[in-house]
């Protein structure tokens, strides 16, 4: 239990588990429409990329923002300060003033793979917090995809494909893993008559 305050900032924590699991539905969902546009190659899939980041990180930001008195409050703005210059980029591209080429935005794309990815990673194994499991994959799969992104980039056949595929999988497998914790913290703060259960 006491992890769970440490995470959560709260001493009643319902509240908090209910809002994850829905910013974990939301990523969810965004994970799916990236993933989407990449099989049916909606056009200019590169900046509806964009928005989803902005989108994601404008949600995990406001979300820190409820759990700023806790360890949260980091793990979920840092996804919201990575996406920034994903954001000014979008806005940049939007007001015509500069065009790139489409296999560019991998590019900026997998820094922010890398920093999220990273911070995911070691915030699973440093606070321990319930459901650290699935956000030590999420964090480690999402490193690794900011990694190979670049690296292959030039390959004009993964272009748009490779970009929506890693952003897809990486919040897909966020919004898992925060409907994970949502889960375990529900599980760990409801057997009060059981203390064997408290480590």
């Amino acid at each position: 239990m006491d992890r769970i305050r440490i995470v959560t900032g709260s001493e009643s924590p319902s509240e908090s588990r209910g809002w994850t699991a829905q910013l974990g539905a939301a990523l969810i969902f965004a994970g799916i429409v990236a993933l989407l546009a990449v099989a049916i190659q909606v056009p200019g899939q590169e900046l509806l990329f964009g928005w989803l980041v902005l989108a994601t990180g404008a949600a995990e930001s406001v979300h820190a923002f409820h759990q700023r008195k806790s360890t949260a409050f980091l793990m979920h703005i840092i996804q919201g300060v990575a996406a920034l210059p994903v954001a000014l980029f979008v806005v940049a591209r939007v007001s015509g003033a500069f065009v790139v080429d489409s296999e560019r935005w991998i590019l900026l794309f997998a820094p922010y793979l890398i920093v999220v990815g990273a911070f995911r990673l070691i915030s699973a194994f440093w606070l321990k917090f319930p459901g650290r499991f699935w956000a030590a994959l999420d964090g480690a799969v999402t490193l690794m995809l900011g990694i190979i992104a670049p690296a292959i980039w030039p390959r004009r056949v993964y272009g748009p494909w490779l970009l929506g595929s890693a952003l897809g999988v990486s919040f897909i497998l966020r919004g898992w893993s925060l409907i994970m914790f949502a889960n375990e913290a529900r599980r760990s703060a409801k057997p009060v008559d059981k203390p064997a259960r408290a480590a």
